[in-house]
């Protein structure tokens, strides 16, 4: 099958690309050979390698940096066994052979491990032999020596029961580690359990029955006209209104001025309009509020959600003057926890402030929380 013009425009780009990132990480491995840089030659060969493994040149480099890294790692290994680190002794040969696996650097790791075997034999006998099985490092010790003791008894046949002693108590510290994780996770998982038990009690005593039961509206709107549309606000009304906003209990003041005879010529508008809980941040249907046509003091029945949890509940609710052609905006309230807790707290209808929602068109929402 032929290749379409399309294919061999993106092979093209694909072996040129190819090609500038193989000359990159040559010019890289050339500067890292000039600094000894073994770990850097090792590694951008490597990666040429993968994409051009007939470069004999990229290939003789890295063999020569895996050669120079593998006795580094015999120099290392020999300085941690004079420092009587035997298990990091133990590693570095073994990176040694990892990185050239020919029998030269095998030869070498192998006197490595035999000139210092005496010694972590002997070491090892001493630790494996006082090393209490239940302590808490007790698997980590008793690995690592297990693996010494395994390359380095060969040469010293006589410490065979040392090995066979440290992997008894390995095995041994392992399933007190086993134990004691479970135990753990027991106790873990008993803690979870309480919090959970804990954490549905709060859920319980927070859930409760939110009512939405009235409001308390302005003798004018904001722009100071009459609901109605025609004239001005009673100037009067509105402040005897104000005046008994700043009382004690405003409810109640309000109210008063509201039922008194000089406020009966007030514009009052038809209020509607619908509300919407949001549980634990996640909005619920909205729920339409009826018409209450020509009054200051709008109460509603049957608003009421069971169950909610009230310090995790927010309250919307969007009010609106019913016209024939046009609504006009009352303002749209949003009521939280705080709200919520201090209807609780007060037992009975509690009337909330919402004159700064509402640019002052709505003045107290009734709310009761139970």
């Amino acid at each position: 099958m032929e290749q379409s013009p399309e294919d061999t425009a993106l092979a093209a780009k694909v072996a040129n690309a190819r090609s500038q990132a193989v000359a990159q990480a040559v010019g890289i491995i050339k500067r890292c050979q000039i600094e000894d840089d073994f770990e850097c030659v090792n590694r951008e060969s490597s990666f040429v390698i993968e994409l051009d493994p007939a470069n004999a040149k990229v290939g003789a480099a890295r063999h020569e940096a895996r050669a120079a890294l593998a006795q580094r790692a015999l120099a290392s290994a020999k300085a941690a066994a004079t420092r009587k680190d035997f298990a990091e002794a133990l590693r570095s040969t073994k990176e040694a052979v990892k990185l050239r696996p020919d029998s030269d650097v095998r030869a070498q790791a192998a006197d490595v491990v035999k000139g210092f075997s005496a010694d972590a034999t002997t070491a090892g006998a001493e630790i494996v032999n006082v090393q209490d099985p239940s302590a808490m490092n007790a698997v980590s010790v008793l690995k690592s020596w297990v693996a010494v003791l395994e390359e380095t008894v060969p040469y010293h046949p006589d410490q065979a029961p040392t090995l066979a002693t440290a992997k008894a108590k390995l095995a041994e510290a392992k399933g007190i580690e086993q134990a004691r994780e479970e135990a753990q996770s027991r106790e873990r998982e008993a803690a979870a359990a309480v919090a959970r038990a804990a954490e549905q009690k709060a859920r319980a005593d927070r859930s409760r029955t939110f009512s939405l039961v009235g409001a308390i509206v302005s003798p004018g709107k904001s722009d100071g006209k009459n609901w109605d549309g025609l004239g001005t606000a009673n100037a009067e009304v509105l402040s005897k209104v104000a005046s008994a906003l700043a009382g004690s209990n405003p409810y109640t003041a309000v109210a008063s001025v509201l039922a008194t005879p000089f406020a009966e010529f007030t514009s009052t508008p038809d209020t509607a309009g619908h509300v919407q809980l949001f549980l634990g941040g996640i909005p619920s249907q909205p729920v339409r509020l009826a018409k209450i046509e020509n009054s200051l003091t709008p109460q509603w029945t049957g608003m009421t959600w069971p169950g909610i949890d009230i310090l995790r509940t927010r309250v919307r609710v969007t009010l609106v003057d019913k016209d024939l052609q046009l609504d006009d905006p009352m303002g749209t309230i949003e009521i939280g926890p705080t709200e919520l807790q201090n209807a609780l707290q007060n037992g009975v209808v509690s009337w909330v402030d919402v004159r700064s929602q509402t640019q002052d068109q709505v003045l107290l929402l009734g709310i009761s929380v139970q």
